[in-house]
């Protein structure tokens, strides 16, 4: 006799993550602007991701791969998801990321960041730790024009803002990757800085180390 599939439990299967070591002396591009807190904690103790969150991470791939297809029939050259490292000897540490796109034209080339959000409604300029994210790409990729595209999920709305390379952005992920090393060095927890900062406390409701920081 057939019996009925549990569909639920494969796919649940096909994302569940196993927790990786960290590379040593590592940190990651779209990590960067998050909490301190959560960077470093996320390096000593890594938590397995929920396949809830795998889930939601599938739906944005798929959105921005269309995306992606959609740009190959406009553009002739689109490149897509190379790594990039910045090696940053004094501290003995490097920091790697992949970038979303490169559109290539005759007048030059920009980078593309795509992002995909539940709405719209509230985003009304780029969120800060994407401008972060995306100048150590500008800065490892020798480029000073990038875009980062919103994408609602549900209506496939897009809204974009156009960013050139600003120096204290990237001074600033610069000195977060320092304290960040330090921290690592020293063993010395940083303090809550999303918990202690109102334009950052969004993220606490997202960390995986809400209660360990509570």
């Amino acid at each position: 006799m057939v019996e009925f599939i549990n569909f639920e439990e494969i796919i649940d299967r096909e994302f569940k993550e196993e927790v990786k070591p960290r590379p040593p002396n590592t940190l990651y591009c779209s990590e960067i602007g998050y909490c301190l807190r959560r960077i470093y904690l996320n390096c000593i103790t890594p938590k397995e991701t929920p396949v809830e969150v795998m889930r939601k991470f599938a739906v944005g791939n798929m959105i921005h791969d269309r995306v992606t297809s959609i740009l190959r029939k406009t553009f002739d050259s689109v490149s897509s998801e190379q790594s990039v490292v910045m090696y940053l000897d004094a501290i003995d540490f490097r920091v790697l990321g992949r970038y979303d796109d490169i559109i290539h034209q005759d007048e030059g080339k920009i980078l593309l960041e795509k992002k995909s959000v539940n709405t719209l409604k509230f985003i009304d300029k780029p969120i800060h730790h994407h401008l972060i994210q995306t100048h150590l790409y500008m800065k490892c990729l020798g480029m000073d024009k990038a875009q980062i595209m919103y994408i609602e999920k549900n209506t496939f709305k897009t809204k974009t803002f156009n960013i050139k390379f600003q120096h204290w952005i990237f001074q600033e992920a610069m000195h977060r990757i320092n304290i960040i090393a330090n921290a690592l060095k020293t063993k010395r927890t940083p303090a809550p800085e999303a918990r202690n900062n109102m334009r950052m406390k969004w993220q606490c409701r997202y960390c995986p180390f809400y209660r360990e920081c509570s």
